[in-house]
């Protein structure tokens, strides 16, 4: 079974931080074990992680959120652009704030996109590290 790369970084979006995502090697699918909630289908998490038909996707722990903020920055050409999000992303409240510079400037869209291809990223070089083949 192939990794379908959008897919799988579209639902590592959505993990919160106690969350963990599991890929099965056999259907492609995920399974999603919530801190609070466990997993919606009953399964153990010591059962999945047992198997090895399942991998573990990366965790919120794994992947630095604020890092793609700062790439996202520094790809901007613009160096005034550059110096209004680097001020936002200071201190309290930067994701909050990141949003708003980028907002502010009309590069919502730029920033979902670069944000998307950073995850896709992520994904591929999992699937790398775990010897997964990706469509």
């Amino acid at each position: 079974m192939k990794v379908n790369i959008k897919n799988i970084a579209d639902e590592l979006q959505t993990i919160s931080d106690g969350d963990c995502l599991f890929y099965n090697k056999i259907t492609g699918e995920t399974e999603w074990f919530g801190e609070e909630f466990g997993n919606p289908n009953d399964l153990e998490l010591d059962d999945i992680e047992e198997d090895e038909n399942f991998v573990c996707l990366p965790s919120k722990w794994n992947i630095n959120d604020y890092e793609i903020m700062e790439d996202f920055m520094n790809a901007q050409k613009n160096v005034q652009i550059q110096n209004q999000i680097f001020q936002a992303i200071k201190g309290k409240g930067a994701f909050r704030n990141f949003r708003a510079a980028v907002e502010r400037n009309g590069l919502l869209d730029d920033w979902y996109k670069f944000k998307d291809s950073a995850y896709e990223q992520i994904v591929r070089d999992w699937c790398k590290k775990n010897g997964l083949e990706t469509e």
